[in-house]
């Protein structure tokens, strides 16, 4: 069953958001500024960062090891954040780029 993805963008940390450019590079602030389509290192990076709140045991290996179907919508809300999902589980992926 896939899971939603929420990304509250006012409760990253500045380290949240030195570790996604370090993992995206500037992907993943175009991600953040939703300025075109997030790369799937950015989407990488994201998923890492919203899953370690959760689990704090979690690597960025099991991130990346994760199959697709497993995310849902991805939602990113707060400040500066528009209301275009990003639809990426069953399989499909609408919206994000596959740039590295």
């Amino acid at each position: 069953m896939a899971d939603d993805l929420v990304i509250d963008l006012d409760t990253l940390t500045l380290g949240d958001l030195e570790e996604g450019e370090r993992i995206a590079g500037d992907g993943f602030r175009a991600a953040l500024e939703q300025s075109g389509s997030p790369t799937m290192a950015a989407l990488v990076a994201l998923v890492y960062i919203v899953r370690r709140r959760a689990e704090p045991n979690v690597t960025l290996e099991d991130i990346r090891n994760m199959p697709i179907t497993m995310i849902g919508n991805v939602r990113v809300k707060g400040a500066g954040a528009h209301a275009n999902p990003t639809s990426v589980g069953d399989g499909k992926i609408e919206g994000v780029s596959s740039r590295a």
